[in-house]
């Protein structure tokens, strides 16, 4: 095995997904002499915030970057979650928070209790059993605490971080581990025809590059895997339509501890921020709105005092079908892209790489690890792909061409299976690779006001008085808590204040 270690490797592209590669994979071969390049051109500067998920908590730790540094060096604020607005219908809001509503109630999900005390005619509003959800929209923010008695042990966040304060951080950190890095653009590879390994890859510096493993992070351009046998992509764009974001970023207008989404005629408007900046972005879809009407659009909703200079960037909802192709492995958009709605294009680069070093091969690169790779990959993809269908089909919106385009097909049959246990008692299925909880599919049906037919009958082993009893009281602890937490902004200022 030593003698076929792999020894160099190459990583192609640049933006988080190739430094975040390149970080995590020389934490993971620390002591070893292996050679890692990262051939980034720096094409891709523009202003910009990665929104995270709770994964990159784990992904941090993992590669021992503590939580006040990484936020004071990116300008980073947290995030309990995202408000949608209009989603639903004019002038409706409900919030998809981090963490789950309520508690469980032993073996049974707290979202069953709610749908039995609906059936029996409590309108409560299902956010009000979150503590994320009710601190978000007040602003405020606490860490969880560790005593699992504490209402605030139920607090379950993430972060919004600056892009480019990010990739610089990460490009530090792996550098520091004896990364090396070529400022260049791939222009031509070389591929081995007996094994359809690539055995290396030429530069426009003129230099030619050779390596045992390549890491294709050139985003969707693949620029390696690309232009190798059985890559081919699997276009998505038929259920989810989207396909163009419009974005620019201003001055901090309100740091808060949430993104928003709201709904428009032609596609949807996000806001997110971080100590330092706040961008704005429109998603839509160009079959149906003008890049410069979507940029009369952004500046509509947003105004054009301040703003950097938008930029405009296309995606094709999809999957790669081989993302780990002999001996070159796509992370990131080079595997998959989705629209931003719930924030996982970061969570699929650190999900992609916890995955690789978990199966790290050697030189020969052998094919079952990389169909195993393959198949935890797809079944990744598909499931992030069902959970944003799911956001619009459970949308009682249906009031323009963009909206329509959402329900012009049949959803793909594990989505539809979901949908129709949910619906006949409260039930969610869940598969392999979800990235999203079970709780995060009940926010989105409850809080589109989707809800179920029947409860779990199992519910009826509890005394439902107490159970109203119980979960009054969690309501009121919620609210003392939200209560007696900061404003969001003065525990940045106290956490981590923002590096100049």
């Amino acid at each position: 095995m030593k003698q076929n270690r792999i020894e160099k490797i190459a990583i192609v592209g640049g933006g988080v997904a190739a430094w975040a590669s390149a970080a995590c994979i020389s934490d993971a071969l620390r002591g070893q002499l292996v050679e890692i390049k990262v051939i980034d051109a720096h094409t891709d500067q523009v202003p910009g915030i990665e929104a995270t998920l709770p994964i990159t908590q784990a992904f941090n730790q993992r590669l021992g970057i503590n939580e006040q540094t990484l936020m004071r060096e990116t300008a980073a604020s947290f995030s309990l979650g995202i408000q949608f607005n209009d989603w639903r219908g004019p002038g409706l809001s409900y919030f998809q928070p981090m963490a789950a509503h309520g508690a469980s109630i032993e073996f049974v999900m707290f979202h069953q209790y709610a749908i039995k005390a609906r059936l029996k005619g409590d309108e409560t509003p299902f956010n009000q059993y979150s503590l994320c959800a009710m601190a978000a929209l007040k602003d405020k923010f606490a860490h969880p605490a560790m005593d699992p008695e504490s209402i605030l042990s139920t607090l379950l966040y993430a972060h919004h971080l600056d892009a480019q304060r990010y990739v610089k951080f990460l490009r530090d950190y792996a550098m520091s581990n004896g990364v090396g890095e070529l400022e260049a653009n791939l222009t031509d590879l070389q591929i081995d025809p007996e094994n359809g390994f690539i055995t290396s890859i030429s530069l426009n510096s003129g230099e030619s590059l050779i390596a045992d493993l390549f890491i294709d992070c050139s985003g969707h351009a693949a620029e390696l895997s690309g232009q190798l046998p059985d890559a081919s992509y699997e276009d998505w764009s038929y259920l989810l339509p989207a396909n163009r974001m419009v974005s620019a970023c201003g001055e901090v207008l309100d740091t808060r501890p949430c993104s928003s989404i709201s709904a428009l005629d032609s596609g949807w408007y996000q806001c997110l921020a971080t100590q330092h900046i706040q961008e704005h972005r429109l998603i839509y879809c160009d079959r149906h709105l003008e890049d410069s009407d979507a940029l009369a659009v952004l500046r509509k909703t947003v105004g054009n005092s301040g703003l950097s200079e938008p930029v405009i960037r296309s995606f094709v909802a999809g999957h790669r079908s081989n993302a780990w192709t002999g001996n070159c492995i796509s992370i990131g958009s080079s595997a998959g892209a989705f629209e931003p709605i719930a924030g996982t294009s970061l969570a699929l680069i650190q999900s992609g790489l916890i995955r690789l070093v978990s199966m790290f091969p050697d030189k020969d690169c052998n094919s079952l690890l990389a169909d195993e790779f393959n198949r935890l990959s797809k079944a990744e993809h598909e499931n992030i792909r069902d959970f944003l269908i799911l956001q619009y089909r459970a949308s009682k919106r249906g009031d323009s061409p963009f909206w329509k385009d959402y329900l012009a097909h049949e959803v793909p049959s594990s989505l539809a299976h979901k949908i129709e246990l949910f619906r006949a008692q409260g039930q969610v299925a869940f598969y392999e690779q979800e990235s999203l909880p079970d709780a995060n599919w009940a926010s989105v049906w409850l809080g589109q006001d989707q809800w179920p037919q029947a409860y779990d009958p199992m519910l009826d082993n509890y005394d439902f008085d107490r159970l109203v009893d119980r979960f009054n009281q969690m309501k009121q602890l919620i609210s003392e808590a939200v209560e007696a937490m900061p404003p969001h902004a003065e525990f940045l200022h106290q956490f981590c204040p923002a590096t100049p």
